[in-house]
């Protein structure tokens, strides 16, 4: 993998936490600050899934990162670690695949749940002074 490659992933997937901790933290202090809203299953399985894709990301981007420095290391040196680095890196394909869908889901389900208007609990509690 070129070092640009995989200084233009590690961004990606930076960006990637980055909008997914956004997102949960606004979505919670909404909910958490409304009287009228609650977290609906569908909005607690997407915010699992924004979870989960953090974890991966940071599964991702350690590989990425360590990828350079297995590489120059001398094979003779750690000639076990080093296979084992080497074969297992489909794995960052793998995770990368479920940290994409769980992303995608994760908004969408996210995003549902505003929109059918599952998270109203239904107390409509006016105030007249």
């Amino acid at each position: 993998m070129g070092n640009n490659t995989r200084k233009e992933l590690i961004s990606y997937y930076k960006w990637i936490v980055n909008l997914s901790i956004f997102i949960i933290t606004v979505t919670v202090s909404f909910v958490s600050t409304s009287k009228s809203l609650y977290f609906s299953d569908t909005l607690k399985w997407g915010l699992g899934l924004l979870g989960l894709s953090i974890f991966l990301n940071w599964l991702l981007v350690k590989r990425l990162v360590i990828l350079p420095i297995v590489e120059e290391t001398p094979v003779e040196d750690i000639k076990s670690i080093h296979l084992i680095f080497l074969k297992s890196i489909f794995l960052v394909k793998i995770y990368g695949l479920i940290q994409n869908w769980s992303f995608v889901l994760g908004m969408a389900l996210a995003i549902i749940s505003f929109i059918l208007g599952l998270n109203n609990s239904g107390l409509n509690i006016n105030i007249e002074i």
